[in-house]
């Protein structure tokens, strides 16, 4: 789906069967994911997400291009090259959502966006940060009462962190607001432990009903209550 150039925009669905469903991971073999198609690109657009579940696209699950969106009660799961990616000067609120089950992060903050992450459950895919050496980015983001749960060891899913390609940007994660969230399992906390050591960081098992996953994402039967 490509929106571009809309003004106050509304997508509700009908909750967890109102469904965005890509190709999946293997109807393209041997293709590089980055070269995948987007489930969502939003451009220049004014957009609320409200009520949907956008699941399995070899690209992300949604891009996010000068714009502004507010993404709530939906679910983001099984994108080869993550889940919500923000580029440009874009800005959004995410809320209440399940981001769960991606091969980069759940969320991809880049060069100018700002975003306010509220009340979100991270299942395998966390919250990435590119800030580059040789730019004035200023992304900025508020990261407030989310649940991040890593069930892999594999970096690109670390649970609050800068991208490994610029480890000498690390320290800029303090320019965000980053607080009272819950962390569980995984290795790669972040890149330097030190510098993310956030306040009111909470390292607990959120005791989900039954986080059931399959390999293409989130099972029907999956109960993340």
């Amino acid at each position: 789906i490509k929106i571009e150039g809309k003004k106050n925009l509304t997508l509700k669905g009908e909750g967890f069967y109102t469904m965005i469903f890509g190709e999946g991971h293997d109807s393209k073999a041997g293709v590089d994911p980055y070269t995948g198609r987007a489930g969502v690109c939003v451009i220049n657009s004014d957009v609320t997400f409200d009520n949907l579940h956008v699941k399995e696209f070899q690209g992300r699950c949604m891009a996010v291009y000068n714009s502004t969106v507010v993404i709530k009660n939906s679910t983001i799961d099984g994108c080869d090259a993550g889940g919500i990616s923000m580029f440009g000067s874009s800005s959004g609120l995410i809320v209440n959502n399940l981001i769960a089950e991606h091969n980069f992060g759940g969320i991809m903050l880049w060069q100018n966006s700002l975003a306010k992450i509220f009340n979100n459950i991270f299942y395998n895919g966390g919250i990435m940060f590119f800030y580059h050496p040789n730019t004035n980015d200023q992304m900025k983001a508020e990261i407030i009462n989310n649940i991040i749960v890593l069930y892999t060891n594999y970096a690109g899913r670390a649970s609050i962190t800068q991208v490994d390609w610029w480890k000498d940007q690390i320290p800029r994660l303090k320019e965000n607001t980053i607080k009272t969230n819950i962390f569980w399992k995984g290795e790669y906390k972040c890149w330097d432990f030190e510098l993310c050591d956030f306040p009111g960081k909470i390292s607990a098992d959120p005791m989900f009903v039954e986080p059931v996953t399959d390999p293409r994402g989130i099972a029907n039967w999956a109960n993340f209550g």
